[in-house]
């Protein structure tokens, strides 16, 4: 069974090979096919691109010099479906599991709704156990103005009664989302200056500037592996340094001064017990890369961050 609507997949490689053969497994059991694979490698040392291969011959796989990030690897993808024809595309993370009907409650939505131009699937927990019935992400909203997040159902059972079958929020998670080639069109791809983290803040405002509508949906269910060890101090590290960054270079980049202000007085406000957080997950080295990103913010530094060691302010 094909897709009424041509919905194509975008995956970005880096060092992902533990990954792919569950996520390729899982997307090998849909119950419709995708409108071909769009891949682009960010200069993966491990043989990511062959294993891709190895399940999806006929994927499209570029590659790309250096590592660039997430927001400039989805655009390739994207820019290359929709000029192959395609008229949405399922982004996705590859340390995640979508179900076999992912695909095909997504395809019936946008056929049945074809206002809404930016689909977010319910995101659930996985571990090193499998799958788990506990929601990461649903239904989302943010403060746009003041980059809060309001994750309405983090940590819910799948089966809670308060769930609808959709909602329509104003946030999507970039480990799985659905672009459509109109939204596509009306406003760009993601910020290829964030590297990593936030552009789905930076999208999601660009989108409610051009009145495009986004739909949560409880049916099409994708599980996520993200590694959140507390041992992975130089993951926190790099995450904490590109959230903070980003955020303030959204806030820079959209005017929005009352968010700016409101962020680094709240930081200011709570320094003696946000330095107690930053010393108890990761010591020295996490505190200085959590003020390092807040501080490049302010500077509206782009540069990637390419090792953990001694970084200048």
């Amino acid at each position: 069974m094909t897709t009424k609507n041509k919905i194509a997949l975008s995956l970005v490689l880096h060092n992902e090979a533990a990954h792919i053969p569950r996520l390729a497994e899982s997307i090998k059991k849909f119950t419709i096919k995708p409108a071909g694979m769009y891949v682009t490698d960010n200069s993966s040392t491990d043989d990511s691109p062959g294993l891709i291969k190895k399940f999806f011959p006929e994927a499209h796989v570029y590659f790309h010099k250096g590592n660039p990030g997430y927001g400039t690897a989805h655009n390739i993808n994207m820019k290359n479906a929709f000029s192959d024809g395609a008229d949405a595309v399922f982004i996705l993370n590859t340390d995640t599991e979508p179900g076999a009907n992912c695909l095909l409650v997504i395809d019936e939505f946008i056929n049945a709704h074809p206002e809404f131009g930016i689909i977010a699937p319910m995101i659930l927990y996985g571990n090193e156990n499998g799958k788990t019935s506990i929601i990461q992400n649903y239904r989302t909203n943010v403060s746009l103005e003041l980059g809060r997040i309001n994750n309405i159902d983090e940590g819910k059972e799948i089966n809670s009664p308060d769930l609808p079958d959709f909602e329509v929020v104003n946030f999507f998670s970039g480990t799985a989302c659905v672009i459509t080639k109109d939204t596509f069109e009306k406003s760009g791809g993601f910020d290829e200056t964030n590297f990593l983290y936030g552009e789905e803040m930076d999208y999601s405002y660009r989108a409610s500037l051009n009145n495009v509508r986004i739909a949560a949906l409880k049916d099409a269910r994708v599980w996520h592996y993200h590694d959140w060890s507390e041992k992975n101090t130089d993951g926190r590290c790099r995450e904490y340094y590109y959230i903070n960054r980003n955020r303030v270079r959204y806030f820079r980049k959209f005017s929005l001064k009352k968010g700016l202000v409101f962020f680094i007085l709240n930081e200011i406000i709570i320094s003696p017990a946000r330095l107690w957080w930053t010393m108890r997950k990761g010591g020295k080295k996490f505190t200085y890369y959590f003020y390092l990103g807040i501080i490049h913010g302010l500077r509206n530094k782009t540069a990637i961050l390419s090792e953990l060691s001694e970084h200048p302010v």
